[in-house]
């Protein structure tokens, strides 16, 4: 049996006050809680004054806020209904968003309504020549989410709204690490454990009864609420003042309380500097739970890099690098780090994008800052790891474009609007620099001119590259290609067995290996650009 409890009106006092609750509960119960008895009606019997009912130009409205920001409604009325309503959304007697809809057969529709607090009731109100009407605005997505799923959303809105705690803060980096699949530890600051639900009549409830409409939204509302913690995130680490963090602190994992901050027996002088201390410490602690984090996230991406948010978890880890390098300026090294690596996954095209975009202006402002301490620049490095990024061999136009594209992302956002565009535009020195790849394509044609008689260094080189070349005369040369993808097998496309690490070092220091395998002894070639080395070889085959 099916048993409804609950209020399902919503009246005009109700509208008055925004401490109403209207709710209503539907259960399946195997038996009826109820006695029936069979009754007659005698009569019906009006109760209220005809002169009390709504005149005949009242307007009422039904109205609901779709996932996709779509406001949606019906305006029904005893009277004729008007072509246009003026439309205005309230949250506390505040106007958030206001404009106009046309009516066709009592439905309207307006889509692309901004973003807006929603830790409170919201009203909707319409409005026509001499008409008013209100209602309780239905977010269908707050209506299905779990007290636990309010909380984090609630967290996120509150860190970028700049009204947060630390442990808002680490909400927010425990809904990415959930995203990523990485347990990236607990904050200090003890969270409530959520009751366990009530046993049930039936295992076909709520849950079930919502899990087909849900499957068609969930993906695109999944991925705008970890977009909008990246951009929570991101806010955070940038209003943060330079000496926020303290690098050299550690942390004790076991302990769930803050340890215990000496007290000179005073008159209180010293509780401002006490605070100070156990703020540090908390502040210390926020790092540490996002430095778990993005240690974890290479290896979900090793695993699965064609992951749909693949793009996403990259731009965390590029968020804290940029933020470690604004804080120490000379520290470098893992933006170079982040470069090498984070470009060589096999990225689906919407995640290669993304990346693309963060790589070239990474590189960029590499190359700044090293200049700035007067360090080499390894620009080649840079080149090649921009290409390996995009797919492709980039010229000066399209790298500065990828380059602004990228600093327009919020990780890049403390830097100034000037200070953007003129690293963009550094970006001919990168492209003009010589990869590995162009040495390696030199060598392979001077290879396939016939062996070096020479007997230095470089010449047997050439000598031994070109008797490699030949080894396999029946396959064509484009058979010892490997990608990034293909170098992650650690497998030999030639003979099919293993590559050792000294060898796949090799092969990725100087793109090219002679299999020195007995069975094998051929030329195994690696480049990120696939294209351009399968052209060059078939070019050389047929030479």
């Amino acid at each position: 049996m099916l048993v409804v409890t609950g209020s399902v009106n919503a009246t005009y006092q109700s509208l008055e006050t925004r401490k109403n609750v209207e709710i209503s509960l539907a259960r399946w119960l195997r038996e009826s809680p109820f006695a029936w008895k069979t009754v007659e009606t005698k009569g019906f019997e009006v109760t209220i004054d005809p002169d009390e009912f709504e005149p005949q130009a009242a307007l009422f409205v039904d109205a609901w806020l779709t996932e996709e920001r779509c406001l949606e409604g019906l305006v029904t009325s005893r009277a004729e209904l008007p072509a246009v309503i003026d439309v205005r959304i309230e949250r506390d007697q505040v106007t958030v968003h206001e404009g106009h809809a046309e009516l066709k057969g009592g439905s309207f529709a307006i889509r692309h309504v901004p973003a807006f607090d929603t830790s409170s009731a919201v009203q909707l109100k319409v409005s026509c020549v001499g008409m008013e009407a209100t209602c309780w605005l239905n977010l269908r997505e707050e209506l299905k989410i779990s007290a636990q799923e309010r909380e984090r959303r609630a967290a996120i809105s509150r860190v970028l709204q700049g009204n947060f705690s630390l442990h808002d803060v680490a909400q927010v980096i425990q809904i990415l690490a959930s995203q990523a699949g990485v347990v990236a530890g607990k904050s200090r600051g003890k969270t409530p454990e959520p009751q366990p639900a009530e046993e049930l009549d039936e295992d076909f409830l709520f849950d079930s009864w919502l899990e087909s409409g849900e499957k068609r939204a969930k993906t695109s509302s999944e991925r705008r609420r970890y977009d909008k913690a990246l951009t929570a995130l991101n806010h955070w680490l940038n209003s943060q003042s330079d000496e926020a963090e303290t690098d050299d602190e550690e942390i004790d994992e076991g302990e769930d309380e803050a340890p215990p901050v000496k007290k000179k027996l005073s008159d209180g002088r010293n509780e401002d500097a006490r605070d100070r201390r156990r703020q540090d410490l908390s502040m210390t602690e926020m790092y540490v739970l996002l430095d778990r984090l993005c240690e974890g996230i290479p290896k979900k991406l090793d695993e699965q890099p064609d992951r749909a948010d693949a793009g996403l978890l990259a731009e965390v880890v590029a968020s804290r690098v940029v933020d470690r390098t604004i804080r120490q300026p000379a520290f470098v090294e893992p933006c170079v780090s982040w470069l090498d690596q984070y470009s060589s996954f096999g990225y689906a095209a919407p995640a290669r994008a993304r990346v693309a975009q963060i790589a070239a202006a990474m590189a960029v402002y590499a190359m700044s800052r090293l200049d700035a301490i007067g360090s080499p620049v390894p620009l080649s490095s840079f080149k090649e790891a921009v290409d390996r990024a995009s797919g492709t061999s980039l010229n000066v136009e399209e790298f500065a474009s990828l380059a602004k594209e990228g600093f327009e992302r919020d990780l890049f956002s403390r830097l100034t609007m000037d200070e953007r565009q003129r690293l963009a535009d550094t970006a001919a020195r990168i492209v003009s620099a010589a990869t590995v790849d162009d040495a390696l394509i030199a060598l392979l044609r001077m290879a396939a001119t016939g062996p070096s008689r020479g007997r230095g260094q470089a010449d047997q080189e050439v000598a031994q590259v070109a008797q490699a070349m030949r080894t396999h005369s029946r396959l064509p040369l484009t058979q010892g290609l490997l990608d990034t993808a293909g170098i992650a097998r650690s497998a030999c496309p030639l003979c099919n067995r293993s590559l050792d690490k000294d060898e796949l070092k090799a092969l990725r220091s100087k793109h090219y290996l002679v299999h020195q395998n007995l069975m094998c002894r051929g030329l195994v070639i690696f480049s990120a650009n696939r294209s351009r080395l399968t052209a060059i070889l078939r070019e050389l085959q047929h030479a």
